[in-house]
């Protein structure tokens, strides 16, 4: 996932449209933005700037994410000759910025409904108290929200699939893939900690938060959603792994 800029900065009203290249041309690219009063993003990728403050809109496709950072300044004070008052050098004007309410309707925007857009915009990567095994027990609460939601039970912690997970999130900072250094492949080992049956396996690059990282599966057309949403599904586990380079690896297994 190739995603063009990374940070931009911009004055309220002011409009552009992000980038963003896949290898895989069947991968659906999403755009979701932190703070949509600051900036808003629609789904083509067109970011929008409302009001002065920070805002990162993640662009995902295939459990892959990427982030543009926005930073939108307050327009410089705009001034105007006050007739009226008296200067004290002769023939030099006097100046006052303009009152707010001389300012054009596009820079101003209300605030979003709560729900609009997924709370995950995490600044400090990684936070104060990072801990893996509690973003990963913090994911699978996530997943089994989604679960009850869609009227399923919820998903059994297996101590053994979330040491198997956190193996896991490790090898895939290494190569992004489902298939092992060993040859095989992820859903196969978490098959080992059920009956004989369905498996499955979910890998993330880049979600900074675990809700972030839940978002990204429940949005992708790859296959995620529907593991997390399997009626057979009865057994989970969850690694998180942050890489040398602040990038953080998830992972979740299931079985029957």
């Amino acid at each position: 996932l190739s995603v063009i800029p990374s940070s931009r900065e911009m004055s309220p009203g002011e409009v552009f449209t992000i980038y963003a290249g896949v290898s895989d041309d069947s991968l659906a690219v999403t755009f979701a933005s932190s703070s949509p009063a600051v900036a808003s993003v629609d789904e083509g990728g067109e970011v929008t700037a409302h009001s002065p403050g920070s805002a990162v809109v993640t662009v995902m496709a295939g459990g892959l994410a990427q982030r543009v950072a926005i930073e939108v300044k307050a327009p410089a004070p705009e001034l105007v000759s006050s007739p009226e008052e008296e200067s004290d050098k002769e023939d030099e004007p006097v100046y006052t910025a303009k009152a707010a309410e001389e300012i054009p309707a596009a820079r101003k925007t209300e605030s979003p409904e709560p729900g609009d857009e997924p709370l995950f915009y995490q600044e400090e990567i990684p936070p104060a108290g990072f801990s893996p095994d509690e973003y990963s027990r913090q994911v699978v609460g996530l997943i089994n929200e989604e679960r009850a939601a869609a009227g399923l039970t919820a998903l059994l912690i297996d101590e053994g699939m979330m040491e198997a997970a956190a193996i896991r999130a490790r090898e895939i900072s290494k190569s992004f893939s489902h298939a092992r250094p060993d040859g095989t492949r992820g859903g196969e080992l978490a098959g080992t900690f059920g009956g004989i049956g369905w498996a499955a396996e979910n890998i993330a690059m880049g979600p900074v938060t675990p809700a972030e990282a839940a978002y990204t599966w429940m949005t992708s057309e790859q296959g995620h959603r529907e593991s997390i949403l399997e009626p057979r599904a009865s057994l989970t586990g969850a690694g998180c792994y942050l890489s040398d380079n602040n990038i953080l690896y998830w992972v979740q297994l299931f079985a029957e």
